[in-house]
């Protein structure tokens, strides 16, 4: 045949000859081809980046196959190699693990080997380790909790940037148990107003949004009613026409009274025993005349 070709198996130095048959005799004359057949490098593959960075933590190990990074034209069974920062270039699995035992910055540049040559692409993973992630705690000399007593209707802040504070300086938020309540959320600039008498416990939490810190911040409340020191009389009342009815509302009896207590004034419900008074709306000539009332505390008002 008049077509012919030839595909050397490794790389050097072949000599082809050639002469021609007329079916007698072959030609005198020749024809030759020297070959230098050249191997060709691994490369990086072309979907791959050449570099890439990733963030682990102290103790977790970066895995690699490097078969999915480098590929060779001439099918050639490769090798690798990885120099990791500084130190010297070693050769290393397919599959390359690498665990980092301290914090910082590495550099891992790869290179592939067909056995004749090296890649001149490298494929190259920084890595940004940091220390495995800390739960929040409480601030160094701050106690577990604290206790004090309060009449109802106090107010006490805090803010809880002030009790917690994470090892990693990951910003925190904050939750709260309030007695038998469900945990909520906490503003870090914390207000609570004590709403009834008794003992109120407040356990607070942190959190930097991955773990919740184990320490606690409790406050125990212990609530007492506020002393009540006078009822305030109500105006006396004028106008009314004569023969109005004999009820609190027609004589203009007001619902409520004021109290002076400890905390600043409060409203009572007040109860007109008008019954007993000595209103006779029968009678035409004016009347003057007092109706005593029973006033009803609230429940967070004490009467010494």
């Amino acid at each position: 045949a008049g077509d012919y070709s030839y595909t050397p198996a490794s790389e050097g130095a072949y000599t082809l000859g050639f002469r021609a048959y007329d079916g007698s005799a072959y030609s005198t004359d020749t024809y030759k081809v020297n070959i230098t057949a050249v191997n060709t490098p691994p490369v990086r593959k072309s979907n791959v980046e050449e570099s890439v960075n990733e963030s682990l933590t102290v103790g977790m190990a970066y895995a690699l196959d490097l078969t999915e990074i480098f590929e060779d034209e001439n099918q050639d069974p490769l090798t690798y190699k990885v120099k990791v920062n500084d130190n010297a270039e070693e050769i290393i699995n397919k599959d390359y693990t690498f665990t980092p035992a301290a914090t910082g910055s590495y550099t891992l540049i790869f290179k592939a080997n067909d056995g004749t040559d090296d890649s001149t692409d490298t494929y190259t993973v920084t890595l940004n380790v940091k220390q495995p992630n800390r739960a929040p705690v409480r601030k160094s000399g701050l106690e577990e909790s604290m206790s004090f007593t309060a009449s109802v209707n106090s107010q006490f802040y805090i803010g809880l940037d002030n009790v917690f504070e994470d090892p990693d300086d990951d910003p925190l938020t904050f939750m709260v148990k309030i007695d038998d309540n469900p945990e909520v959320s906490a503003d870090d600039n914390f207000n609570y107003t004590v709403t009834s008498a008794g003992s109120h416990t407040l356990v607070f939490k942190a959190s930097d949004g991955r773990l919740e810190s184990t320490e606690t911040f409790t406050i125990s409340i212990t609530a007492t009613k506020i002393p009540l020191r006078s009822v305030t009389q109500p105006d006396a009342v004028t106008g009314i026409p004569n023969g109005s009815a004999k009820t609190a509302a027609a004589l203009g009896l007001p619902e409520t009274v004021r109290l002076v207590t400890d905390s600043g004034p409060e409203n009572a419900d007040v109860t007109w025993n008008v019954a007993a008074c000595s209103y006779d709306p029968d009678q035409e000539p004016e009347q003057t005349f007092d109706v005593e009332g029973t006033v009803s505390l609230p429940d967070y008002i004490s009467n010494p």
